[in-house]
């Protein structure tokens, strides 16, 4: 597969992944088995976060991989959270380093702290780079 079919798979995974996310906030949803398609959001993000990177979108993959962390915030699963703030922190990098210097990776640094240190998500990273998905 080419560097343009995986980018298509990814954003078609994104797309089924935000429509799990959506249709895990209905009341029904929520009483039984919202949690799931929470998970199989946050699978389907990592997913397409990796067919970025094999398509060499770094900018993409990292977004994909915040919105991955974000959920696993969700489901307080700390590890996880903290593993997908890692790999967005890279990929961004990769992106490019002239537009996300390194004080923006150290923000995304932070947010892969602040779970072990609290239960809240006060930090935000898009101090450093607004058009960033963190």
């Amino acid at each position: 597969m080419d560097n343009a079919g995986k980018e298509r798979e990814a954003v078609q995974l994104m797309a089924e992944a935000e429509k799990r996310v959506k249709a895990s906030h209905s009341f029904l949803r929520g009483l039984f088995g919202g949690n799931t398609r929470i998970e199989e959001a946050c699978e389907m993000y990592t997913r397409a976060a990796n067919m970025f990177k094999m398509a060499k979108n770094w900018s993409a993959a990292g977004n994909a991989f915040c919105l991955a962390a974000k959920l696993h915030m969700q489901l307080q699963s700390k590890h996880d959270s903290a593993t997908s703030f890692v790999d967005a922190g890279n990929a961004y990098k990769k992106a490019d380093p002239q537009v996300f210097p390194l004080d923006g990776v150290l923000i995304v640094r932070l947010r892969v702290i602040e779970p072990y240190h609290s239960s809240s998500s006060s930090l935000n990273c898009t101090a450093a780079a607004p058009d960033k998905a963190c």
